[in-house]
């Protein structure tokens, strides 16, 4: 399964960068997210590998991020792999103006499990909004400081 978001952020593309690899900052914007651990390499370079951790209700879920291309400020590429499930995402950000950003955010979605592959047959749209949700928090995160979890930051 395959989609594509775009959103506009208005801040500066340098700010845009730093808020986006400041891993200390995801509790802020990912809801949802328990901790991070450094697995290898730089978090934004190619090899750069962490493990994130998840609580979602009664289920918690780790994920490893793997970078696997990298050309900052303008893209990023990453892999996202969990139990059953293995997402690719290409992020290519440009700036619009002095202080607005286009991010588009091209997702495709590989199950690895019969389960994970029934829940992208019958239920894309809950893949979808999730991608969407993000996107739009760490939106609100970045433009103003607004947290998912109602914390200063």
């Amino acid at each position: 399964m395959k989609y594509t978001h775009t959103i506009i952020i208005n801040i500066s593309l340098p700010e845009f960068v730093k808020v986006l690899t400041d891993y200390n900052a995801l509790k802020y914007w990912q809801r949802g997210f328990i901790s991070f651990e450094h697995l290898s390499g730089d978090f934004s370079r190619v090899g750069g590998k962490i493990k994130q951790n998840y609580n979602f209700g009664k289920d918690s879920i780790s994920v490893i991020q793997t970078v696997t291309h990298s050309n900052l400020p303008y893209e990023i590429f990453v892999n996202y792999d969990t139990e059953g499930m293995c997402n690719r995402q290409k992020n290519h950000f440009s700036q619009l103006s002095e202080n607005q950003i286009k991010w588009v955010c091209k997702t495709q979605c590989i199950p690895t499990s019969l389960y994970t592959r029934m829940l992208t047959v019958f239920m894309p749209r809950v893949f979808k909004k999730q991608t969407a949700i993000y996107l739009n928090d760490f939106k609100n995160y970045a433009e103003k400081g607004l947290s998912v979890n109602n914390e200063k930051t």
